[in-house]
C-alpha cells in the first residue's frame, strides 16, 4: 500500500526577458546565458558522485553511451546500437566522427577507460560502481566496438551503464578527482567545454562548435550558485541572471503572472511517499491512544493500510503545500515509464470508508502513529 504524490520538476525553469531579445518576430537568443542554480556540484569529476547536482553539470560537458528522453526512455548517444551476442556478452557499436574538446578522436578505448574508472573513484559519496556491477570484462575489439562480458545474464546492462559519463582516456589518465577539480583533464564530447570553476560562486562553460549532436544555443554559459530560494528569485527579477532552476512553489503563481517571465514545468519521476513500518510484528512507532506500545502491529493488516491511504487528501497537499507543482500518485511508476498501469489511480479521500476499515480491523477508535521526515524539506 502506497500513500504518495508525484512532484513536478521545473526544468530550465524561469526565463527572464534578459535572455531573449524583444523583436516583432520570434525571440532571438542572446549569445551569453547566466543561470542561477540552486545546487553546486561537489566535483567536476563526472564519475565522482551520482547525485543530481553533479550530473546536472557533467551532462553539459560530457556525454553518455545512451541518453534519456523526458519519459526516461533510452536513445542512442555515443553508442548507436547494442545487442546481446549471447546471454553474458554484449556488443556495443559507437558513433563515428565524434571529437573530444581537445580535438582527439572518440573511440572504444575511451569507453573502456571510463567504465573501468567508474568503479574506482576514491571517497565517492554516491559511487558509479553499481553501474558496472556484474561486469567481469570490458574490451575494445575494434576502434568503434566495445564488448562487455557479465558474470550472469544482465538484460538491464545498457540501462545500468547509461549512467556513466565518458572521458577522454588520453586527457584524464593519471588524474585524480582533485586534479579534475583543478581543471586538469576535463575533456569530454559534450555540447559545452569546461572553462573555469570558482567553488561557491560559479562555473563557466563555452560552446563546443564541433559537437556531434544538436548544437548548443549559447556561446558562453555561466552557472551562478544561489542556494537560497529568495536569492535566486530576486536575482532573476533584478536581471542579474537570465534563468533559474528549482522555482519555489510558493513563488510560482506570482512569477507566472509576470509578463516578463516565462515559467516551464514538466512531470518528474520523483515520488514522495509514506513508507509504513509493516514488516515488524511489533513497531515502537505504533501505540494505543494512551501512548503505550501495542503488542500487535496494526500496520501489518491490509485494511489498516488502506484506511490510512483513504484518510489522506492528496489534492490538498498538491494544491496547498506544493502550490500545484505536483500530482496525486497511485503507484510507484510515473506515466510514460515501463510498468505504469493506468488503472492504478490515486484514491480520493474517504473518511467514512477509512473509519469502517479501521473498525473491521479491530481499531474503531484508531491508534497512535509516529511519522518521521526530514526537516523543512517538503513543506
Amino acid at each position: 500500500m502506497m500513500i504518495s504524490f508525484r512532484t513536478l520538476r521545473r526544468l530550465t525553469l524561469l526565463i527572464g526577458t534578459a535572455a531573449l531579445a524583444a523583436t516583432a518576430g520570434p525571440p532571438v537568443l542572446a549569445s551569453d546565458l547566466i543561470i542561477g542554480r540552486a545546487a553546486e556540484q561537489s566535483s567536476i569529476d563526472p564519475l565522482f558522485s551520482r547525485t543530481g547536482n553533479n550530473e546536472s553539470t557533467s551532462e553539459d560537458i560530457f556525454d553518455r553511451l545512451v541518453e534519456n528522453d523526458a519519459n526516461n526512455q533510452l536513445h542512442p548517444a555515443l553508442a548507436i546500437s547494442w545487442k546481446a551476442v549471447n546471454p553474458i556478452t554484449w556488443e556495443i557499436k559507437l558513433r563515428e566522427g565524434v571529437k573530444f574538446h581537445d580535438g582527439g578522436d572518440f573511440s572504444a578505448e575511451d569507453v573502456v577507460f571510463s567504465l573501468e574508472r567508474s568503479r574506482n573513484v576514491p571517497n565517492s559519496p554516491a559511487s558509479f560502481a553499481g553501474a558496472t556491477a556484474g561486469i567481469v570484462e570490458i574490451t575494445a575489439p575494434g576502434k568503434l566496438t566495445v564488448q562487455i562480458k557479465t558474470g550472469r545474464p544482465l538484460p538491464q546492462l545498457i540501462e545500468q551503464i547509461s549512467f556513466v559519463f565518458i572521458l577522454s582516456k588520453k586527457a584524464a589518465t593519471g588524474f585524480s578527482t582533485a586534479d579534475l577539480n583543478a581543471g586538469k583533464g576535463v575533456i569530454g564530447t559534450g555540447p559545452y567545454k569546461f572553462v573555469a570553476w570558482k567553488p561557491g560562486q560559479s562555473i563557466t562553460l563555452k560552446k563546443n562548435a564541433g559537437y556531434w549532436g544538436k548544437k548548443a544555443d549559447f556561446e558562453n554559459v555561466t552557472l551562478k550558485f544561489i542556494p537560497k530560494d529568495a536569492g535566486r528569485v530576486a536575482a532573476l527579477l533584478a536581471g542579474d541572471v537570465d534563468l533559474i532552476d528549482q522555482v519555489p512553489p510558493t513563488n510560482a503563481a506570482q512569477l507566472k503572472a509576470d509578463p516578463k517571465i516565462q515559467l516551464f514545468s514538466i512531470g518528474s519521476t520523483r515520488l514522495i511517499y509514506l513508507a509504513l513500518d509493516s514488516d515488524r510484528d511489533q513497531s515502537p512507532f505504533v501505540t494505543d491512544l494512551a501512548g503505550k506500545a501495542l503488542a500487535k502491529n496494526p500496520l501489518k493488516d491490509t485494511r489498516v493500510r488502506r484506511a490510512l491511504s483513504l484518510m489522506i487528501n492528496r489534492k490538498v497537499i498538491v494544491d496547498r503545500l506544493l502550490e500545484g507543482s505536483g500530482e496525486p500518485a497511485g503507484q510507484m511508476v510515473p506515466q510514460g515509464l515501463g510498468g505504469y498501469d493506468a488503472s492504478l489511480v490515486a484514491p480520493a479521500q474517504d473518511l467514512v470508508a477509512a473509519k469502517k476499515l479501521l473498525a473491521e480491523a479491530g481499531y474503531p477508535q484508531g491508534f497512535g502513529l509516529t511519522l518521521h521526515s526530514s526537516s523543512d524539506r517538503f513543506a
